[in-house]
């Protein structure tokens, strides 16, 4: 079944996923620096993503979605410390 693109739900997603992609997109590169710098990167992130879950808290699906782009981003970070440690 595919979704019609002129039913309401349809529109919601897609405003959804946009600004998911969005979020995504400003903090693709997780910040390394001072622990100040480094604190300051997850403070913003974690504004932005819970304004986003706050956006659409009637989408129990973008709960999961921020969760995954903060799992992502937090292996991201952990593995280009790896790397600058090495």
């Amino acid at each position: 079944m595919s979704l019609d693109k002129n039913h309401p739900d349809f529109m919601r997603y897609n405003r959804m996923f946009v600004d998911l992609w969005g979020l995504f997109k400003l903090y693709y590169s997780p910040k390394h620096g001072t622990p100040a710098e480094e604190d300051a990167w997850w403070e913003a992130f974690t504004k932005d993503a819970n304004e986003l879950r706050t956006k659409y808290d009637k989408e129990p699906l973008i709960r999961a979605l921020v969760m995954c782009l903060s799992d992502e981003f937090e292996r991201k970070f952990k593995n280009q410390e790896e790397k600058h440690n090495d």
